[in-house]
């Protein structure tokens, strides 16, 4: 027979502030099985099934997303553009911005989140350093800040990966 596979699941389920316990319990537990069953039905050889929860800017609740991933593949997860792109539409979410990456993912669902350990959108609260010359950059959303040899925490691998970095990771 076949291998063992090990699913990792992430939903979000909402309930009523006033509803009992065990209704939001049954909630999780269907919510669960359900992405259980829809990402079983895509094992195969070199493919990672990734569910994560994100919650892109301009949204008022998360959306939960299903990805079958090539193993190794890189960062920009091209596989899944053409679903990414769907998605956006149907969301009414911008299209010159990936929002719906496995990176993006809220507190280290299955498909990565950032580790505890790193900066999230360390100018914020910042004044100004007074750097003569200096350029004012604007960034829209969130980010994590990754120091000069700190793991990536992608999830992919645990080595120290700054290839092609240079110096710009100071530049902050």
């Amino acid at each position: 027979g076949g291998g063992a596979h090990r699913l990792k699941l992430d939903v979000v389920v909402q309930s009523r502030r006033d509803g009992s316990l065990g209704a939001a319990a049954a909630a999780l537990q269907r919510a669960l099985a359900e992405q259980a069953a829809s990402l079983g039905g895509l094992l195969k050889a070199g493919v990672a099934l990734v569910a994560c929860a994100v919650l892109p800017e301009g949204l008022a609740v998360p959306v939960c997303l299903e990805y079958a991933l090539a193993v190794g593949e890189e960062a920009s997860e091209p596989s899944a553009r053409p679903l990414r792109e769907r998605l956006h539409a149907q969301l009414g979410l911008p299209l010159d911005r990936p929002l719906l990456r496995t990176c993006n993912a809220l507190g280290g669902g299955g498909g990565g989140g950032a580790p505890a350990y790193l900066l999230r959108s360390p100018h914020e609260g910042l004044a100004p350093s007074g750097l003569a010359g200096g350029v004012i950059s604007l960034v829209q959303g969130e980010y994590e800040y990754y120091h000069y040899l700190q793991p990536t925490g992608t999830g992919r691998t645990d080595k120290y990966d700054d290839n092609g970095w240079g110096g710009a990771d100071r530049a902050l």
